[in-house]
């Protein structure tokens, strides 16, 4: 709730008061996690957190995007395609997961995968935060189009 009404520090601040008392809580340190990846901080200590949360949760398509979106951070491209691909199976190709999965496969140096996967991430999109997204998807394809014509 205080994520969605913008006040992420209050949030991230919460999502600690919850791993004080329960350490174990996924949800929590996946949250932690994958926000501190966003923001580009504590990487490191992102990754552990989601690492936990992985194997609490192995299944859990959504942390093994986060787990996927820290490894895209830290510029361990093999390890964030090796993740992000089972996040995106898991999902369905959900629009977000397939969207950092095109980011991997395009850091990578596969641009053919990433542009289907991006193509995925827009068709996927059936919400409104979603549809927002696609021009800046859409973008993204035209850009790797243009490089693979060159």
């Amino acid at each position: 709730v205080q994520d969605k009404a913008g006040d992420r520090t209050q949030a991230l601040e919460t999502m600690q008061s919850v791993l004080d008392i329960d350490p174990n809580d996924a949800s929590a340190l996946n949250y932690l996690g994958y926000s501190w990846a966003e923001m580009g901080i504590k990487l490191e200590q992102a990754l552990e957190l989601i690492k936990k949360a992985d194997t609490l949760r192995p299944d859990d398509g959504y942390i093994t995007d986060s787990l996927g979106w820290v490894y895209y951070r830290l510029g361990d491209y093999d390890n964030a395609v090796l993740y992000l691909e089972k996040a995106a199976r898991i999902t369905d190709y959900e629009t977000i997961i397939a969207d950092h999965l095109g980011d991997a496969y395009e850091k990578s140096g596969q641009l053919e995968k990433a542009i289907e996967s991006y193509q995925r991430a827009i068709k996927s999109a059936v919400d409104e935060d979603d549809k927002k997204k696609i021009p800046a998807i859409q973008k993204k394809i035209n850009i790797l189009k243009n490089r693979l014509n060159e």
